[in-house]
């Protein structure tokens, strides 16, 4: 006894490939007439700008502390970039 998967594939096969056989014409092959298009020619201008006041603060701060007191000589990292922990931010003198 064949598998149940082969018992059910092979008559749906046989069945899509004879509905592929027919002789008569589709629908889909007629050719319908263009549909018209609306073109616009764009010009510069119009635009319009806003001014808001306010004020941009982080989500989240961090306080940095040192274990050693000291002046700091070197800067590692820029303001607003990421970084990861053991990431070294800045050199003491």
């Amino acid at each position: 006894m064949p598998p149940l998967h082969l018992r059910l594939f092979t008559p749906l096969a046989v069945l899509m490939i004879l509905s592929g056989c027919n002789s008569q014409a589709d629908n889909a092959t007629q050719v319908s007439p263009p549909r018209p298009v609306l073109a616009a020619k764009v010009e510069a201008g119009g635009t319009q700008q806003s001014a808001y006041t306010g004020v941009v603060a982080a989500r989240t701060e961090s306080n940095l502390g040192f274990r050693v007191s000291g002046k700091v000589i070197e800067r590692k990292v820029d303001p607003g970039q990421h970084v990861s922990r053991g990431d070294t931010l800045l050199v003491l003198d």
